[in-house]
């Protein structure tokens, strides 16, 4: 049976920070970091906030559907009792 060779032993790691170094250029590491950071922040950001918004969205279609659903309800119950009184 192979062993599984984790990332570090087949060099992918490293091709990653070679990477990484290249897009990063003359700019300070620490410097950089921060900037990541904050992209990545940001786009974390704005994740939650469409999930959330989702979420809202979903909690008003449940209301709604809840709402239709009683005043259906109201409705029948109305028919009902006209049906009585004639």
């Amino acid at each position: 049976m192979a062993k599984k060779q984790n990332t570090a032993e087949i060099g992918f790691e490293d091709k990653i920070w070679k990477a990484a170094d290249l897009l990063r250029g003359s700019i300070d590491a620490a410097e950089y970091n921060d900037f990541l950071g904050r992209q990545v922040g940001g786009v974390m950001d704005s994740i939650h906030q469409k999930e959330e918004r989702k979420r809202d969205m979903d909690s008003e279609k449940g209301y709604q559907y809840d709402l239709i659903m009683r005043l259906k309800f109201i409705q029948n119950q109305l028919e009902l009792m006209k049906q009585e009184v004639q």
